[in-house]
């Protein structure tokens, strides 16, 4: 009984750690993930989201209190650049994970040897703009399709008789 207690207990255990097996990356994709995003620029990608919220923030500050001083816009992207410079490693190491889900160390180095052809640093040049446009589609049609969308949910939900009017 004592010994299938202590072997339950150092299966959970093993299964329930943060450095089990299944969390591990071994060293060379490690490498190999972070010469990679450092070559697409996606090592910078954490502290670009930070300035792009400080932005979002210091706008809906800017709404809230069209009188705020301007120091006031200073402290938001001073904390939320602190944040993000202190998340900055758990982000990359999170990231890394990601790669290794769906990558062997060979994919990443056939990806990073592609991204030093002349094509490959085209696509990195352009692709955040292909992004930027892309999001922008998106966001166009959601708007487009929302009214639809939402009439047509109340539409049936009435008609089932889930929503009252």
């Amino acid at each position: 009984m004592c010994r299938t207690s202590l072997v339950t207990c150092l299966l959970i255990a093993f299964i329930a750690s943060p450095t089990s097996a299944v969390s591990e990356v071994p060293v060379d994709f490690r490498a190999a993930v972070l010469e990679l995003m450092e070559l697409t620029g996606a090592s910078k990608l954490g502290m670009q989201m930070a300035s792009g919220l400080s932005q979002q923030v210091s706008i809906q500050l800017q709404k809230a209190n069209p009188n705020v001083p301007p120091r006031a816009f200073e402290i938001v992207n001073e904390v939320i650049a602190s944040f993000f410079r202190d998340s900055q490693g758990d982000l990359i190491e999170e990231t890394v994970r990601i790669y290794a889900k769906y990558f062997t160390v060979q994919d990443i180095r056939g990806i990073i040897a592609f991204n030093r052809t002349p094509l490959g640093k085209k696509m990195i040049s352009v692709m955040p703009a292909i992004t930027k446009e892309s999001i922008q589609l998106g966001v166009a049609l959601h708007r487009r399709l929302q009214p639809a969308i939402n009439a047509e949910i109340k539409k049936r939900l009435t008609e089932e008789g889930l929503l009252q009017q």
